[in-house]
């Protein structure tokens, strides 16, 4: 079981065409232009216009020596030279002798809506960093777009701890990158291994997508890019969004004690174990799923209502492992508590308050906590096929493995562009603020590492607020895996590099087969 964007919407005065295209440097705009010149619309047609008009270049000159159009000097403070260009300022062009850029005014009359084109096809850093195949044919601008993120984008420094740089600086794609995982795909498939889906994107294009094996063995439908696999644990990035979310509206403090919006636990739950023990798994809490009895009688639950209440009674009835902070132990149980307190605090179900306030934001319109029933029957969804211990694959719905619905601990459903998506709208603060998102992504303390296996260094991995990192050939990863009978699953990006990878398989993990491990060794070399 358990495993907006505030990119901003100003609109800009439309940029004039390149100026003196065919000048051999220094000022040669002055020379004779061909007698018919192709006719340009709008604002860059007027500018061109004023460009050739007889006595242009005289104005330039004095424009560049500091006098307004009469000829009369212009004073210039140190102010006035720091301060950022107004529209109708001419702009200097780095590297290019004698060569303005004007942005145009709007005269007086005239639709201002038509010298002006808004920033929802803009390529913003943000954008650029995270997320799908974004229009490349509009450039940003980092002297006409004066927001904090662009200009910091632009220069190459961090954005609230999602480090952005621009598209020049970052390291070329690996070269043979699609070549040595589609290799490495063809093996998996040819052995039956993997089944499921792979998509890497950089800076909001498509690099890899590819989808192999079934969705459902019997029917004979296969895997495709648009097939909703169960997540497992990557579900708990969604809860733990909206924990975010109402911890930045006020509505809860993370050192707020579980007791403050639950009853019925034993008082040494309720009085110490808080919000920030459940996010880092380090509440003493455990797994409900490994209770006695718990899957006997999940079985028999019909309603989401059911699978909630009754998951938390039996967490009620759990004794803590340790005193609250002393110690980490992965728990769904504190993930499935979270998803109640979301609950009490915002008056919707879980399940509804996803759906609102995470999916539907993030354009995640493929994503959903399906029910049982339309899992087995409906062609879009991927089966889980687990192994035997003879080896042999199985369906594991033909069973009783999983429950009507999935928890706030796990089994979402969600396509591989979704999770792009989910990854995009979490760090160019669609979701959250970007001050909550630091919070919520950052590493809050080491997991003792595992021996290296042989031939792979090793990885210092991190908890943090539902949202775990690693540190592999000292490249910052960061995100959330999966795992249940039949499925193994992951979504993680890569801060600074740009990249997003997601895996989503309908077979169990097998040696010689972790996607996963295979996609951060080629994006983190």
């Amino acid at each position: 079981m358990a495993a907006r964007r505030t990119d901003p919407r100003r609109a800009r005065h439309a940029e004039p065409a390149a100026l003196g295209r065919g000048d051999a440097g220094g000022d040669g705009r002055d020379r004779a232009q061909p007698a018919r010149q192709p006719r340009l619309p709008g604002a860059a047609g007027r500018v061109c216009a004023e460009l050739r008009r007889p006595g242009a270049s005289a104005r330039r000159e004095r424009s560049h020596a500091g006098a307004d159009r009469t000829g009369r000097p212009v004073p210039r403070t140190a102010a006035d030279r720091g301060r950022i260009p107004d529209a109708g300022v001419a702009l200097s062009q780095p590297g290019v002798r004698g060569r303005t850029r004007r942005r145009p005014r709007v005269r007086p009359g005239t639709n201002p809506r038509r010298h002006r084109r808004t920033d929802r096809q803009a390529v913003t850093p943000e954008k650029q960093a995270l997320g799908l195949d974004l229009t490349d044919n509009v450039r940003s601008n980092p002297l006409t777009n004066h927001s904090r993120r662009t200009f910091l984008g632009a220069t190459g420094l961090a954005v609230a701890g999602v480090a952005v740089l621009p598209a020049t600086a970052r390291a070329a794609t690996p070269s043979g990158l699609r070549g040595e995982l589609d290799k490495y795909l063809d093996r998996l498939e040819a052995d039956d291994l993997f089944s499921g889906t792979v998509l890497v994107t950089r800076d909001g294009r498509t690099v890899v997508s590819r989808s192999i094996g079934y969705a459902d063995r019997k029917k004979g439908i296969r895997n495709r890019a648009d097939t909703r696999y169960c997540l497992a644990s990557v579900t708990k990035m969604f809860t733990a969004t909206a924990i975010a979310q109402l911890a930045q509206r006020g509505s809860l403090s993370l050192v707020d004690p579980i007791g403050k919006y639950l009853t019925g636990f034993k008082p040494e739950i309720a009085d110490h174990v808080t919000i920030h023990h459940l996010l880092t798994h380090t509440s003493g809490l455990g797994d409900y799923m490994q209770i006695a009895g718990y899957f006997a009688e999940s079985a028999t639950w019909t309603t989401p209502r059911q699978m909630v209440d009754g998951t938390l009674r039996y967490i009620r009835t759990e004794s803590l492992a340790f005193t609250p902070g002393t110690g980490s132990k992965y728990s769904n149980s504190g993930f499935h508590v979270l998803g109640c307190i979301v609950e009490k605090i915002s008056g919707e179900s879980y399940y509804d308050y996803i759906r609102k306030h995470i999916f539907r934001p993030a354009g995640m319109t493929a994503s959903d906590f399906t029910l049982l029933d339309q899992w087995r029957t409906d062609s879009r969804f991927a089966h889980p096929y687990p192994t035997d211990a003879s080896g042999k694959r199985y369906d594991a719905l033909d069973g009783d493995t999983f429950g009507v619905i999935g928890s706030p601990a796990g089994n979402a459903f969600a396509t591989a562009p979704d999770l792009v998506r989910f990854a995009r709208a979490l760090n160019d603060s669609t979701l959250v603020s970007a001050t909550y998102r630091d919070v919520f992504v950052t590493p809050k303390f080491p997991i003792p590492p595992l021996p290296a296996k042989p031939g792979l260094p090793e990885v210092t991995n991190f908890i943090g607020y539902g949202m775990d990192s690693a540190i592999l050939n000292g490249v910052l990863i960061t995100g959330h895996l999966g795992g249940a009978p039949g499925i193994s699953t992951s979504t993680e990006w890569y801060p600074g590099r740009g990249w997003t990878a997601i895996h989503l398989g309908n077979y169990d993990a097998a040696p010689g087969a972790n996607v996963n491990q295979e996609l951060r060794q080629l994006l983190a070399s």
